[in-house]
């Protein structure tokens, strides 16, 4: 998933717990771990973290609230209908977009985290 720089910050202060994307999108699933990423051609040591997705639905623009606004990073609605111009051009209140809700989940992958180092000491695996 990719975000403005700005915006991981806000994911990781739990300030923007969800994102809004044109219906054309990619489908993300509810419960799958995605990288966030700070835009293209940003190292990710500079511009990462993971999100776990946790609920995914359908909305037009014009159905938007305050609290929506709000959930997208502490945003005004008309803060937020100004950042979508900024970036995917025209506000179209008829548009139809995806909605995805979610978590921080951490700078590092959590799915890494079942998988055990070789030189773990109780490793079950025989020598």
């Amino acid at each position: 998933m990719i975000f403005r720089r700005d915006h991981l910050e806000a994911i990781r202060s739990g300030e923007k717990t969800a994102t809004r994307q044109p219906s054309n999108a990619k489908r993300l699933s509810v419960g799958e771990i995605h990288r966030a990423v700070a835009g293209r051609g940003v190292p990710r040591s500079e511009g990462e973290c993971f999100v776990r997705v946790t609920d995914v639905y359908r909305q037009r623009l014009e159905e938007m609230t305050d609290a929506d606004a709000d959930r997208e990073g502490g945003y005004s609605l008309a803060e937020f209908r100004e950042m979508w111009r900024e970036i995917n051009g025209e506000w179209d209140p008829e548009g139809r977009v995806v909605v995805y809700e979610f978590e921080y989940a951490g700078d590092t992958d959590p799915r890494e985290s079942d998988i055990p180092d070789s030189d773990a000491e109780n490793s079950s695996r025989e020598p």
